[in-house]
């Protein structure tokens, strides 16, 4: 089950990251509001996996596509365009901070969704 979830989670991340950057490309969205879209997938691996192998398990989960998401999925936004930074601001100091704090916050989601699936289902299930 959990590497299921993984590998769903990737999917939906990545989906997510090319479909988000194309929107904020064609309308004009502000790509940095696709976020919310990220809280969910994040939030959602940590309530599923919670309710099968316990917090551990659902943060580990949410960091592992976290680290696709850090690495595929800013390249494919990088490549359409919103995920791009200055090149300045490209330097390896600023994408290890980046990658650092986008895995503290799926981490956090991750926490979140376990949360929820506690408080809605009690303790873990081992089914």
């Amino acid at each position: 089950m959990f590497w299921t979830i993984v590998g769903f989670g990737v999917l939906a991340v990545l989906a997510f990251d090319t479909v988000a950057s194309f929107v904020s490309v064609g309308f004009g969205f502000p790509y940095e509001d696709a976020a919310v879209g990220s809280v969910l997938i994040y939030a959602t691996i940590g309530y599923l996996v919670f309710r099968r192998q316990g917090f551990f398990s659902a943060v580990g989960a949410a960091l592992l596509v976290e680290v696709v998401d850090a690495t595929l999925g800013w390249y494919i936004s990088w490549q359409i365009g919103p995920g791009a930074l200055p090149v300045e601001q490209a330097t390896t100091a600023v994408i290890a901070t980046t990658i650092v704090f986008v895995l503290i916050f799926a981490a956090v989601c991750a926490a979140i969704g376990s949360v929820i699936a506690r408080v809605i289902h009690g303790p873990r299930t081992n089914a």
